[in-house]
């Protein structure tokens, strides 16, 4: 677990660093796909903690962006892995994409423990961390960072809705791809 832990701190220390590198090639991405992609990778942990994963597709035109599909499948990840560490036993999660004419979002919400307001500012630092850290877990503050930077690198931006107590909604927001 220790080695599995550090390698995927490594991974995204490396990701952040390759997010600097603009000659990096963009393809189509198609983000339902990636979303779909990380539920089956996270579904046997997410039933194991006694939480559901879910995805849905809505709105007009196929969700697809210009970008780095092995960076975006990163984010997404992160995205999830962070609701799931702060989700309850019965809880759920949805990963929800939408394209919006010139935009796509991914939507990723949570019934968890929330987010209180004061903290919802630094979330996206490097090393930060929300004050409610899952009993038993080492986060190290590395995931929302790499998600706002490939967001960033990607032309798009993150954001948080939280009710503390009620849970949460991260949005990746990208342009769609034309």
């Amino acid at each position: 677990d220790d080695t599995r832990a550090l390698g995927e701190v490594i991974e995204d220390l490396l990701m952040a660093a390759s997010m600097d590198d603009r000659r990096q090639s963009r393809h189509r991405v198609d983000m339902a796909a990636v979303c779909e992609q990380v539920r089956g990778s996270v579904a046997d942990h997410a039933q194991k903690s006694g939480v559901s994963v879910e995805t849905s597709e809505s709105g007009t035109g196929e969700p697809v962006v210009l970008g780095i599909e092995s960076a975006l499948r990163r984010a997404v990840l992160a995205l999830v892995d962070n609701a799931l560490a702060h989700e309850r036993p019965g809880g759920h999660v949805l990963l929800r994409v939408e394209r919006d004419r010139d935009q796509v979002k991914v939507r990723v919400s949570a019934t968890g423990i929330g987010i209180a307001p004061e903290v919802v500012p630094i979330l996206f630092d490097r090393f930060s961390h929300g004050e409610m850290q899952p009993a038993g877990s080492r986060r190290y503050g590395i995931g929302l960072s790499l998600v706002r930077e490939i967001a960033h690198a990607h032309r798009g931006e993150v954001i948080i809705e939280s009710t503390p107590g009620v849970g949460s909604a991260f949005e990746l927001i990208l342009p769609a791809a034309g």
